[in-house]
C-alpha cells in the first residue's frame, strides 16, 4: 500500500522489482491512490492495481476511515497472505488502519514508536537514522528476505507510449530534430514552487539564448497557476500541461535532453528515465533542512548515473520565508540558463 506522493513513489519504486524476484509466482496487488494510479497501471511486477480515494482522515479513528473506504476495502478483506507499507515517515495515509481492516496474517512496516499505529502490524523494521526513501525498498527487501541486491527507482510505461508521446509533441510543433528542454515550474507546496515571473523570463531566455523547444509539462492546475509568454512562436514552446499521462512523461524525458523544475514528482520522473536534471531547489545552504532534502537530487541520483544539479537560494531566510516561497524565489533564471548553456551538446 502507497498513498503518498509521486515523487516518493518513484524512489521507493525498486521495491517492486525486488519483490517480484523474491517471490516470482505471488499475486501481489497494489493499493494507490487515485492520483498515483498512473504509475502502477503499466507496472509489470505487479498483478492488479486497486484506485483508493484520496484520505482526508487525519486521525486513527478506524471507523471513519472503514466507512470512507468500505466501497473499495469490503471485497479485500481476508484476501492477503502478507501486507507491506514501505513508507516510514509518520503515517499521515492512515496504512495502519487500512491493514487493520484488511487483517493479513502478516503485515509488515517501519516501526513508528506510537502503539496505537504499531498494534496494527505484526513485522516492525527498526530504520536508522537519515534513511532517505529510496533506500526503505532495500532495507525492507533485506529484512524480509535477507537480499542484499540493489534495486533502483525506476519508470514504468507502456510499449505504445513512446510512439503516443512523439506524435502529441510532432501534433505541438516539434520538429523531431531540436533538443526538447522541459521545464516543470510547479509543485503541491507553495515553498516549492517557482514564481511565475521568473518562469516567464527564463522561457523567454531560453528560446533567445539556445536554439531549443520548451515543453511545459504539469497538471490542470498549472495552466491557471503559470500563464505562457502569447509573443513566443508556438512551435518553440509546447505546452504539454495535462496532456500526458505519468508513464507518458517519462517517455517525454527520454527524448528530452535537459529537465529543469523543482522538487516535485516530475522531477523524480525526469531522473528515474536518466534524464540530466536542472533542480530549482527552495532550500538555501543555511537550512536546517537542507542536509536531508538535498539528498534526493545530489548523491542519490548520481549514484545511478543521473547528472543532476541543485541550483539552491542565495541569502539567510528564516523557516516561515522559506514555507511562503520567498527562497525559492531568489533563485534566478540567470542561474538557470547558464546551467543550461553548461548541459545542452556543442554544436
Amino acid at each position: 500500500m502507497r498513498l503518498d506522493n509521486i515523487g516518493d513513489h518513484i524512489l521507493g519504486s525498486g521495491f517492486f522489482r525486488g519483490l517480484r524476484e523474491r517471490l516470482p509466482q505471488a499475486e501481489i496487488t497494489a493499493l494507490v491512490s487515485q492520483r498515483t494510479a498512473q504509475l502502477y497501471e503499466v507496472c509489470p511486477y505487479i498483478n492488479r492495481c486497486v484506485h483508493l480515494p484520496d484520505i482526508t482522515l487525519k486521525g486513527q479513528d478506524h471507523q471513519l476511515i472503514q466507512q470512507a473506504l468500505a466501497e473499495v476495502l469490503t471485497p479485500l478483506i481476508g484476501t492477503f497472505d502478507l501486507f507491506v507499507n514501505p513508507r516510514v515517515a509518520w503515517d499521515y495515509y492512515n496504512a495502519g488502519a487500512v491493514a487493520d481492516i484488511l487483517s493479513a496474517p502478516r503485515s509488515v512496516t517501519f516501526r513508528q514508536g506510537d502503539e496505537l499505529f504499531d498494534s496494527c502490524h505484526t513485522d516492525l523494521i527498526d530504520p536508522p537514522n537519515g534513511l532517505h526513501m529510496a533506500e526503505y525498498a532495500g532495507l525492507l527487501l533485506r529484512k524480509m528476505f535477507g537480499s542484499e541486491d540493489l534495486f533502483p527507482p525506476e519508470t514504468w510505461s507502456h510499449g505504445i507510449d513512446s510512439g503516443i508521446v512523439q506524435n502529441k509533441l510532432l501534433k505541438m510543433g516539434w520538429d523531431g530534430r531540436t533538443p526538447l528542454i522541459i521545464l516543470a515550474p510547479g509543485a503541491s507546496q507553495l515553498c516549492r514552487r517557482w514564481p511565475p515571473f521568473r518562469v516567464m523570463a527564463l522561457i523567454e531566455g531560453l528560446v533567445k539564448a539556445h536554439q531549443v523547444q520548451v515543453v511545459v509539462v504539469g497538471d490542470r492546475a498549472e495552466r491557471k497557476r503559470y500563464p505562457l509568454p502569447r509573443q513566443i512562436a508556438q512551435t518553440r514552446l509546447l505546452d504539454m500541461r495535462d496532456y500526458l499521462s505519468l508513464s507518458q512523461l517519462s517517455e517525454c524525458c527520454r527524448l528530452a535532453t535537459v529537465f529543469i523544475g523543482t522538487d516535485s514528482g516530475p522531477k523524480h520522473i525526469a531522473a528515474a528515465s536518466g534524464l540530466q536534471v536542472i533542480e530549482i531547489n527552495h532550500l538555501p545552504i543555511s537550512s536546517t533542512m537542507q542536509l536531508r532534502e538535498s539528498w534526493p537530487t545530489g548523491p542519490l541520483w548520481a549514484a545511478y548515473g543521473v547528472p543532476t544539479i541543485q541550483l539552491q537560494p542565495i541569502g539567510d531566510f528564516s523557516e516561515i520565508q522559506i514555507m511562503e516561497g520567498l527562497s525559492i524565489a531568489a533563485v534566478t533564471e540567470r542561474q538557470v540558463l547558464e546551467a543550461v548553456g553548461e548541459r545542452l551538446p556543442r554544436r
